[in-house]
């Protein structure tokens, strides 16, 4: 979802990638609800 709306400000998808870091780097190790959410996160890098 994020990358469309990247696009939808005129950013190029060639140049984007999405890769999901949530199991490998999660941002928050508790194991409830509140941490799945914490850890649902996206960060962009231009290329």
């Amino acid at each position: 979802m994020q990358v469309q709306g990247m696009m939808s400000f005129g950013a190029d998808q060639a140049r984007m990638t999405t890769i999901s870091y949530s199991e490998e780097k999660p941002f928050d190790l508790g194991h409830d609800e509140t941490a799945g959410s914490k850890n649902r996160w996206a960060h962009f890098v231009e290329k």
